[in-house]
């Protein structure tokens, strides 16, 4: 739609979904490391049931 309406509008337009994508991809060349503490780290300590193995030890991390 950009590419479309592009020519008409007064101000840049961006793609939402080509931004994502860059954000992404730029992210992943980062290559930093998974996060050991704080809120996008493994829990520790909490046991899970009625899981398949490979899914437990998925979230074990």
């Amino acid at each position: 739609m950009a590419a479309r309406l592009g020519p008409r509008a007064p101000v840049p337009l961006l793609d939402g979904i080509a931004c994502a994508v860059k954000l992404a991809e730029a992210l992943v060349a980062l290559n930093l490391p998974k996060a050991s503490t704080g809120s996008l780290a493994p829990l520790a300590g909490r046991e899970s049931s009625g899981l398949s193995p490979a899914l437990a030890a998925l979230l074990r991390g």
